[in-house]
């Protein structure tokens, strides 16, 4: 069995799989992808960033965008966020898709990882500690370079405040 942390190796093996039969792999960034190429530092006026879509609570962060006035870039539908309330002025929604559908895969094209590699942080909110979700998002913020602001989580492997 393959897992993609410690805590979901605890759990199958409290489940009964025996240890030698699972495997965990860290989830990694190509960094010869140039789309992870250095950049220049985040001007000033850089906005937060959250990119991700499953599993996220976009209501704490728009609340919390409200309450500091900082900009934003958030990926999502618009109609959907508009249910936590007004969003602020600053904040840019992008759509997800196409189709701006919130079923519809998000598509991870230079945009995304534009505004990843020049955000003043990116964050990272999730609804459930008990999800494995986020994972991506985070890998590719620490290959951009770029700060965040990551709910805490068991299947982090890492402590991020560290990194």
């Amino acid at each position: 069995m393959i897992a993609l942390s410690q805590h979901t190796r605890q759990g199958l093996e409290h489940g009964g799989i025996p240890p030698e039969r699972i495997t965990v792999l860290g989830w990694g960034a190509d960094l010869a992808f140039s789309g992870f190429a250095p950049r220049e530092p985040a001007a000033t006026d850089a906005p937060v960033v959250a990119a991700g879509k499953t599993g996220r609570d976009m209501r704490t962060l728009l609340e919390a965008l409200r309450a500091t006035g900082l900009p934003a870039r958030i990926y999502g539908d618009r109609g959907e966020l508009g249910h936590t309330g007004p969003i602020p002025a600053d904040v840019v929604v992008r759509p997800v898709s196409s189709n701006d559908s919130s079923s519809a895969p998000l598509k991870y094209d230079e945009a995304v990882l534009a505004d990843l590699r020049s955000a003043a942080v990116v964050a990272i909110p999730l609804l459930s500690p008990d999800w494995l979700t986020g994972l991506t998002e985070v890998v590719d913020v620490l290959a951009c370079g770029r700060p965040m602001i990551l709910t805490r989580a068991p299947y982090f492997d890492f402590d991020i405040e560290q990194i």
